[in-house]
Order: C-alpha cells, then sequence, then structure tokens
C-alpha cells in the first residue's frame, strides 16, 4: 500500500471536500446572521406591543385621574395610584407636577424633584408615534421595564384653577414590569432556531447536490479526460451534457483532442516516411546497380503509397533506359518500352526536369509544374501527350499519374513514373515524400555514378603511373640492352672478341637489375592490391614482413592506440598505403637503410604517418625533394586525398618522411 500517497491525499482535499467546507461555512454564516437579525426584530415587536400596552394604560389611568384632578381631590388621585401598585398593574407610578415634583407615588417615600434611579436609565428609545415633548412617551430600562411618561396639559377646564399661563400641568410616570418579555422572547425563538436549522441542513444540502451535479462532477470529468490525455488516450471523445462554461470548456479539450490526435498521426507518419526513406539510403548505399538502387525506391512506392505501378529510367545523355518496375504482368513490360522510346513526356522531363501530374486533384496545381490547367480527369482518354505508363496499363487513366524527374545537385539522373490512387497520391503530404523518394533515389544513383566515375579514374591513374614505371625503368634497360647488343655485333663482325665480351657483361649485369627492378615492381603492386577491409595497421605489418623477407630489411610498424581499428575511406587508406610503401622502397634502394620505422599517430585533429629510416640521408640545402620521380609521386598521392607531405633528412643521418591527413 502507499502510504506515501495516502498522506498526499490526506493533505490535498479534493475539490468536493473543499466546495462542501465552503458551502457549510458560508451557509452558517447567513443561517446564523438571519437568525441574529430575525431575533432583534422580534424582540423589538415585542416591545413596541408593551409600549403601546403602557400608552393605553396611561390613557386609562388619565382618564381615571382627570375627574379626581378636576376636582383637585388629592386623595382620590393617591387612591387611584395606590390601587394600581397593590395589584400589581404597574410595578410604580409617579403623578409630577409642572415643575418636575413628585406630587404623588406608590412609594410614599418618594418625594421632591423625580430622578429616576440607575435601573430606569434608557437604553433605547422605542416611541413609534412621538418624539420629546409629545403627550407620550414610552422608555424601555436596562431591568426589563417599560417606563411610560404622560404629559398632563392645561386643558380648559383645568384652566378654572390654575389660569391659562402654564400649558402643561404636570406628567403621569408608569413603570409597568416587562418579567416575560424574556421568556416569551426565548418561547418564540425555540420554533425560530429549529427552523433555522432545518432551513440550514435544507440549503446546505441542495447547495451541495447542485455543486456536486453541476461544478464537482463536470470538474471530475475534465480532470479524468485530462488523465487520459497525459497518458496518450485520444480516442475517448469528450462531451459534456451541461450547457454552461463547463460545456465550453469540454469542447475546447476535445477539439484539442483532435488536434492532438492528428499531429500525433502526422508525426507517425512523417516517422514513417523517415523510416523508409533511411532504410532505402541504407540500402542503396549498398547497392552496386543504379537498376538495383532504383528497383529498391519502387519497392518504397508499392510499400508505402501503394500505387498501383510504377517505372524508373536511367539517363544516358539525352537518352533514357528502363530500369525497373512494378505492377506490371509480363505482357505489360513490353508494352512499357515500346512507349517509352517515343515518349513526350519522358523527353519533357528529362529535358525541362518538371513535373507532370494528371488525374485527381492536386493541392494548388494540375498539370505541367508550373500550374497547367486542364489536366486529365478520371476515367478521362488520353491526349496525344504519351504516357507510357498509362499505354502498358490498357491506355485508361483510373487514379493519378506522376512522372517526375530523378534530381541530384542539379543534374538529372532519371525520371520516375507511377500510377496510383487519387485519394491518398493527391494529397499535400504524399506529394511531399514522393519528392523526397524522388530525390533519395536521384543522390543514390548520382552517388553510385561518381563512385563508378572515381574508380575509373584510380584506375586510370594507377595504370598511368604503371606507364611510367615501365618507361622510366624497363624500357631505359631494355634500350641500353638494344644498344650494347649493336656493339657487341659490330665488335663481333670485326673480330673483337674482348669488346664483344665486355659488352656481353655489361649486358648481363643490365639485365640483371632490369630483372630485379621487374620483380620490385611486381612485388609493390602486389603489396598496394591487397584485401579491402583488412585496415592499414593489418596491411602494413604484412609488408613489413615482405620486405624482411626479400630484402632483409627491418620493418618495425609502430601504431599508437587510436589506429587500431581506425576505419578510413577507401581512396585515402589506398593512396597513404602506396605513399609508404613508396617510402620503405627509396630508404632500401637509395639509402642503403637496414632498419625503417613507420609510426602511425592519431591526436585530436589529424593522423601523421612517420616513416624513419637509418639510411644515409641526403642534405635538403642542396638537394631540392621535388626533383625525385618517387617523392613527387608520394607528394602526390597524399595532397591528392588532402593531406601534407614533410621531409626531413640530413646526410649521413636518415631520413624521415611524415604524412600528415585532417582528423
Amino acid at each position: 500500500m502507499n502510504f506515501g500517497g495516502l498522506r498526499r491525499t490526506r493533505r490535498q482535499p479534493r475539490l468536493a471536500l473543499k466546495l462542501a467546507v465552503l458551502i457549510v461555512g458560508v451557509s452558517l454564516m447567513g443561517v446564523t446572521a438571519s437568525f441574529l437579525l430575525g431575533t432583534i426584530v422580534h424582540r423589538g415587536q415585542l416591545v413596541d406591543a408593551a409600549r403601546q400596552s403602557a400608552e393605553r394604560l396611561s390613557l386609562t389611568v388619565r382618564a381615571a385621574l382627570e375627574d379626581a384632578m378636576i376636582r383637585n381631590d388629592r386623595a382620590l388621585m393617591s387612591n387611584i395610584i395606590d390601587e394600581m401598585g397593590e395589584y400589581g398593574v404597574v410595578s410604580r407610578a409617579w403623578l409630577l407636577d409642572g415643575a418636575g415634583e413628585v406630587y404623588l407615588s406608590t412609594d410614599p417615600e418618594d418625594e421632591g424633584p423625580f430622578r429616576p434611579v440607575a435601573s430606569q436609565r434608557r437604553t433605547s428609545s422605542t416611541s413609534a408615534d412621538a418624539s420629546p415633548g409629545s403627550a407620550l412617551q414610552a422608555v424601555l430600562t436596562d431591568h426589563d421595564t417599560l417606563l411610560s411618561t404622560h404629559t398632563l396639559k392645561n386643558a380648559p377646564e383645568c384652566q378654572v384653577c390654575h389660569g391659562t399661563d402654564p400649558t402643561v400641568l404636570g406628567h403621569l410616570v408608569l413603570e409597568l414590569p416587562m418579567n416575560d418579555l424574556r421568556g416569551q422572547l426565548a418561547a418564540s425563538l425555540r420554533p425560530m432556531a429549529v427552523a433555522t436549522v432545518t432551513a440550514l441542513l435544507l440549503l446546505v444540502g441542495l447547495l451541495i447536490a447542485g455543486v456536486r451535479r453541476l461544478v464537482v462532477r463536470p470538474v471530475e470529468a475534465l480532470g479524468d479526460v485530462t488523465a487520459r490525455l497525459a497518458t496518450g488516450d485520444l480516442d475517448h471523445e469528450i462531451a459534456l451534457t451541461s450547457s454552461d462554461e463547463f460545456k465550453e470548456l469540454a469542447g475546447a479539450f476535445d477539439q484539442m483532442r483532435r488536434n492532438l490526435k492528428v499531429t500525433m498521426a502526422e508525426k507517425d507518419r512523417r516517422n514513417e516516411e523517415l523510416g523508409e526513406l533511411n532504410r532505402l539510403a541504407i540500402a542503396a548505399a549498398e547497392s552496386s546497380s543504379p537498376h538495383e538502387i532504383a528497383r529498391l525506391g519502387l519497392d518504397v512506392l508499392a510499400n508505402h503509397l501503394g500505387v498501383e505501378a510504377s517505372a524508373a529510367y536511367l539517363a544516358h545523355g539525352h537518352r533514357y533506359r528502363l530500369a525497373a518496375s512494378t505492377g506490371l504482368s509480363d505482357a505489360q513490360r513490353p508494352l512499357l518500352e515500346r512507349a517509352a522510346r517515343a515518349s513526350t513526356a519522358l523527353e519533357q522531363v528529362l529535358r525541362k526536369g518538371v513535373v507532370i501530374r494528371r488525374g485527381g486533384a492536386f493541392p494548388g496545381c494540375e498539370g505541367v509544374a508550373p500550374c497547367v490547367p486542364g489536366g486529365l480527369q478520371v476515367d478521362e482518354r488520353l491526349p496525344l501527350e504519351r504516357y507510357p505508363l498509362v499505354e502498358a496499363l490498357g491506355g485508361r487513366l483510373t487514379g493519378v499519374y506522376i512522372c517526375l524527374p530523378l534530381i541530384s545537385r542539379d543534374v538529372i539522373v532519371g525520371v520516375l513514373e507511377l500510377v496510383g490512387p487519387g485519394a491518398t497520391m493527391a494529397s499535400p503530404e504524399r506529394v511531399d515524400f514522393l519528392n523526397l523518394l524522388a530525390h533519395e533515389i536521384g543522390v543514390a544513383i548520382h552517388n553510385l555514378s561518381l563512385l563508378s566515375r572515381s574508380r575509373e579514374i584510380a584506375t586510370l591513374e594507377e595504370r598511368d603511373r604503371i606507364a611510367r614505371e615501365l618507361h622510366d625503368r624497363l624500357a631505359q634497360a631494355l634500350a641500353y640492352l638494344k644498344l650494347r647488343a649493336s656493339v657487341a655485333e659490330e665488335a663481333a663482325r670485326e673480330g673483337r672478341i674482348a669488346d664483344v665480351a665486355r659488352s656481353l657483361n655489361e649486358i648481363k649485369g643490365v639485365a640483371d637489375a632490369a630483372c630485379g627492378e621487374t620483380r620490385e615492381a611486381i612485388f609493390h603492386l602486389r603489396a598496394s592490391t591487397r584485401e579491402n577491409g583488412q585496415g592499414l595497421v593489418p596491411i602494413l605489418r604484412a609488408f613489413a614482413g615482405d620486405c624482411a623477407r626479400r630484402y632483409g630489411l627491418d620493418v618495425a610498424v609502430e601504431a599508437s592506440d587510436g589506429w587500431e581499428g581506425k576505419a578510413l575511406s577507401p581512396d585515402i587508406e589506398t593512396q597513404l598505403l602506396l605513399a609508404v610503401q613508396e617510402a620503405v622502397f627509396n630508404a632500401c634502394r637509395h639509402a642503403r637503410a637496414e632498419r625503417v620505422v613507420v609510426s602511425l599517430e592519431c591526436p585530436a585533429d589529424a593522423l601523421r604517418v612517420r616513416v624513419t629510416d637509418d639510411g644515409s640521408g641526403f642534405d635538403l640545402t642542396s638537394t631540392n625533394p621535388k626533383d625525385g620521380y618517387g617523392l613527387r609521386i608520394m607528394r602526390e598521392r597524399v595532397e591528392g586525398v588532402g593531406g601534407r607531405m614533410e621531409i626531413r633528412s640530413e646526410a649521413g643521418r636518415g631520413t624521415q618522411v611524415e604524412f600528415a591527413l585532417p582528423g
């Protein structure tokens, strides 16, 4: 079990839990605020009801006191006040005069100016229909009592005793008990609290269900979609049933999925095409015939593009010759060859390098490139312009016909002709691949042609070298032998026996030297034509053994670690081998050396080969090393492959020849 993953899950709650906590918190705050506001409003309603009762009671008491006040009957007024306190109608009552002095009170000890005790200070003004100075005013105290004040104004019937000057004769103050206010409020708040809690639970439940359906589920669905996309699953369609922004987001994800699917398919197609081209390049590099390269290219067309038939022609000057074909029967191939001999399409492609397209709807162009309108339609009879492959297939075009040149380095090396289904061949991607394939085939054929040409040149150069060797050595020896034979013949005719013997002795010496040089030249040729693929170091070591057996010359080959298994191009390896052999032969023939060391070094930026002998050497200041025939041949060989040659020698101290080539 993955406890680390479990801990991460606990530390990172899911979206549903986060939204649930948020909903509960917000709902609880809202319901609590609503409950407090309702409580305040309900308490105010209860206080208003009590105030209205106090005002009605004040009016009732005033009416009861009015007759006693008109008759100025203090005993009756005192009676009324005392009875209200006695029967618990009010907690206390006061009758004040115009100056605010206590005139009568339920408490006999209240005398003098009316001073409400601390328990009677106002906490809130709750008068609904009067302002200070009006006839009625009720104030709620902090001891849950209601203090009602009723102003007694100077009525006409009161003016008999009090005259007309004072407008206020006094005040009637009643303190009503509010002991049951808390009880009423608590009794009314219980059902309100139950209703509030019920509403809270319903609200939270509805909100959670709604958010789960409208938010959490779409987000989870999109999360599943992104997880599938992350794993590379691009086949599952992304769709939501909602009609809000989530549906638009799902549509955007689905469009992204489709685009990714198209992009991945395009990438896979391009990788497959590159793989086909790479395999073709490898196979073409191993091929020894342009016909085989053409056949390999046509196989790619048949296997990858699904062409119906194809043909490749090799260019020979301004003419062409069929190299390979696919999709044709044995009876159709002769028809193709006959039609190709007089094809205007092939001649046009070979001469101008244009691309002919017929049939189908090509992107941006149909006909001869650049765009020429009026291309053939499917199943339309061909015009006078002859297309060999179409004629070989019966003369009717049932798909797409393309004829394009095989070009390498601006050189047309052949023509490619094919017929395929229009549904695939006319797409821009297939046309691009076809152009790349044609270029790859053209490059491979051209490279093979250049390689063949370079081999021919190398053969001609070697023949020229052998001819110079024969001319400079054997031909001169034979000419000298002919001359000495004529001298000997003349001496014999004249009877000069001593001269004849001397001439014959010279002829024998020259003949022996010529035989030795001929055997040396044959050995040189045999040493330079060993099997390819052995590597330069093994060939030089074998050559050193031959020199020891033939000439008694001690040749040591010392190669650094970098040379073991070093792969050189065949041309560089051959020319370097011949140059080293020439240097060794020179040490043996001219310097009379007994030991030669061939050292091969491989620094970071170059390849160096040194041939050092212990022979007689020569003075570089008095002799131009470029004048010798052998030295000139060595220099030409090395410089021909991009290298250079340097000679170090002193008379009596041997010679060192260094060959350096770029790494």
